[in-house]
């Protein structure tokens, strides 16, 4: 019975890691989104206005993200604002 008790427990601690994220959109009619925090990291793809994402890590300035379609990126957080 231990064994199961302890698998229920990883399981509650790693999803509710990612009910608590916080989600922003994509304010700019377009955004960069790069392999790390800065301009000087490769930019990986665009997203359009009001993309949805879920914060993973905050710098000063950069958010370390996750996207709908699991896909990961940083974006400046002067792009995003809170999802109405």
């Amino acid at each position: 019975m231990k064994p199961y008790a302890s698998i229920i427990a990883i399981l509650l601690v790693l999803s509710s890691s990612v009910a608590f994220a916080e989600r922003l959109s994509v304010s700019s009619e377009t955004a960069n989104i790069r392999s790390g925090p800065g301009t000087n990291h490769d930019i990986l793809w665009k997203v359009e206005k009001y993309h949805p994402i879920f914060i993973i890590k905050k710098t000063d300035v950069w958010y370390h993200f996750r996207d709908f379609e699991a896909d990961e990126g940083w974006i400046h957080k002067s792009l995003v604002n809170k999802t109405p």
